[in-house]
């Protein structure tokens, strides 16, 4: 009896944590204090900063190592690579593949955060050294290589000789190539540079218009898998005067740019209504391509003396669908929803991907913020701007609300999400005590169904390389700059990467990895015994580094800590009761699917 009452328990246990994911162990990646990968002996990490992640889960970090003595005098470096098989990439004083041999990379690595590709190529924007002590380049880490592509004070290719880049404003990169903007000197100084870079060099992409140049302002640019590029710029001559069209919403490939949307086309659907404006001067509102080839793109609208911002989506074959337009309210309150210059600290289109899902901050007014969810509409509800009417989007979260996993005195002060899985996306949000008054930090993964769970927050046990340790304190990234909105915190495989700190002090750069045996196990459990666990898909809570289940109708609990799984309950004896490993109770109750058994 003892022997089926624990292959029982066994069961429920692993069913029960199938549907809401359940921590996986966070992985400390590289710790202040802690030997420094790819240095000598006795060199230790001194900083470190600017994690990211790529879509394969490969991560790359800016820091800086020294003797462990004094921080001060530290040699900056990137590292790189996928979890465990990190190296380091680039370090102060290397000479770079493409630039003259007297120019050497600099002491400072943090200008910008490291954009990583799918394979795990990086690159960055830094510091250099020797010709002259205030240039900046872009850099390109490849397959163990580390070339130049472009620097302050190089003759900009595809102008007039004697025209030197003067700032780098921006950069995207995938395994598709690079593409990059620039001012220049020598020429209007409305004119800026926009080139694409891959293995067979840099090339200026130039106006789809004769006689027309890109010039300022020029919003960050995004680049897909395929190479296809989008950005929204001004159109200037040579005398520095606007053509007509003055903007545009562009998207090139193969070299090539069209005009997806220009300064003054109708607005579908809308017969009096004008894109008055589809370059707005704030960064945060850049336009984003997916790997589908589809960009979603901000303008602001005017039909007589009204105006107002909105979303677009287009592929440049058809025309834009409506995403977003202010004013619009959601189905659950007249709240009018907009996007303006009190949301542009939170606010950016990064979040894109195939099939034209989008995620999105939106300002309720004094009402706070919500985060939105959904794909543009397959037609134009409007005919005039005065006609706002329901949102299609979903809200995801909101300022105020009560935070999933914790007890009903926390609420959301402030989040940011972002995709992850397939199908999933993660939050990281700052949640404060209504009566108390105090402030903490955490992240919230979805499933399918967008039902979020708790995975781990500061002031909480969790197990760390398979100890149990107080996670004090967490943050995307010790330091915040340009290109800032293009960087990722969460892989595709839904793995996140953050800056964070233990009860012992030691900060550093930690992974908390993909828990989907977890959630399998729940799925389960709860499909194959509904009598002990149900009703499905109760909150994941956190305590003492275990994540957990609590089913008050049978008074039985289900939770997983440092990989192994627990049932505690009336029905399994006294006390928790062991069952078995992750992989093995998860293996149990596949076979029991399969069979029918």
């Amino acid at each position: 009896m003892y022997l089926r009452h624990i292959v029982i328990a066994m069961l429920f246990f692993i069913l029960t944590f199938s549907h809401t994911q359940i921590l996986a162990e966070i992985q400390a990646i590289a710790r202040i204090g802690e030997p420094a990968i790819g240095f000598p002996e006795g060199m230790v990490y001194s900083d470190v900063t600017n994690p990211i992640i790529g879509a394969a889960g490969h991560i790359a970090f800016t820091g800086s190592a020294s003797n462990g003595v004094s921080r001060r005098g530290g040699i900056s470096a990137v590292w790189g690579g996928l979890p465990g098989q990190l190296s380091v990439l680039m370090k102060e004083n290397d000479v770079l593949v493409g630039f003259p041999a007297n120019i050497y990379l600099g002491p400072v690595f943090s200008k910008t955060q490291p954009v990583v590709t799918a394979s795990g190529a990086v690159g960055i924007i830094v510091r250099l050294e020797g010709d002259s002590d205030d240039a900046t380049g872009v850099l390109a880490h490849i397959a163990g290589t580390t070339y130049g592509i472009i620097k302050t004070g190089d003759q900009a290719i595809g102008f007039p000789a004697g025209s030197l880049v003067k700032e780098i404003l921006d950069f995207a990169f995938t395994d598709a190539g690079m593409i990059i903007t620039a001012e220049v000197t020598g020429v209007t100084s409305r004119r800026r540079g926009i080139w694409l870079w891959n293995r067979n060099g840099l090339e200026m992409i130039p106006s789809p218009i004769t006689g027309c140049h890109y010039g300022y302002p020029i919003s960050y640019v995004s680049i897909n898998e395929t190479g296809e590029t989008a950005f929204t710029a001004s159109l200037v001559k040579d005398d520095d005067s606007f053509c007509s069209p003055s903007a545009g919403v562009f998207k090139t490939n193969d070299g090539g740019a069209q005009i997806l949307v220009k300064q003054n086309d109708p607005v579908p659907g809308m017969p009096d209504a004008r894109f008055f404006d589809v370059n707005l001067d704030l960064t945060s509102l850049s336009p984003m391509i997916n790997d589908d080839g589809s960009v979603v793109f901000s303008a602001e609208l005017m039909e007589g003396s009204r105006q107002k911002i909105s979303l677009w989506v287009t592929d440049g074959l058809n025309e834009p669908k409506l995403l977003f337009l202010t004013e619009e309210t959601l189905k659950s309150d007249l709240d009018e929803m907009r996007i303006d210059s009190s949301s542009q600290g939170n606010f950016s289109l990064n979040n894109f991907v195939e099939g034209n899902s989008t995620i999105l901050p939106i300002g309720r007014g004094v009402n706070g913020n919500s985060l939105m969810i959904g794909e543009p509409r397959d037609s134009q509800p409007y005919n005039n701007l005065d006609l706002t009417g329901t949102t299609q989007l979903t809200e995801i979260v909101a300022t105020g609300d009560q935070p999933v996993g914790v007890d009903s005195n926390w609420v959301i002060n402030g989040f940011k999400g972002t995709f992850g899985k397939p199908g999933e996306f993660v939050l990281t949000a700052s949640v404060k005590h209504s009566i108390n008054g105090s402030v903490l930090n955490g992240f919230w993964r979805s499933d399918e169904d967008r039902r979020l769970r708790l995975v781990a927050m500061e002031a909480m046990k969790i197990p760390v390389n398979g100890e149990e340790r107080l996670l004090r304190s967490t943050s995307l990234a010790h330091t915040i700059s340009a290109p800032r909105y293009r960087s990722s915190w969460v892989s595709r495989r839904g793995e996140i990467v953050f800056y964070g700190s233990l009860e012992d002090g030691g900060s550093g750069i930690f992974l908390i990895a993909d828990d989907s045996q977890e959630q399998k196990i729940f799925t389960l459990a709860e499909q194959l015994f509904p009598q002990y666990f149900s009703p499905a898909n109760v909150d994941d809570r956190l305590l003492e580094g275990f994540v957990y289940r609590y089913y008050p109708a049978t008074n039985t609990y289900i939770g997983i800590k440092n990989g192994e799984v627990f049932v505690l309950g009336d029905a399994f004896g006294i006390g928790p009761q062991r069952i078995d490993t992750i992989e093995n109770t998860l293996r149990f109750l596949e076979e029991r699917v399969t069979t029918g058994s």
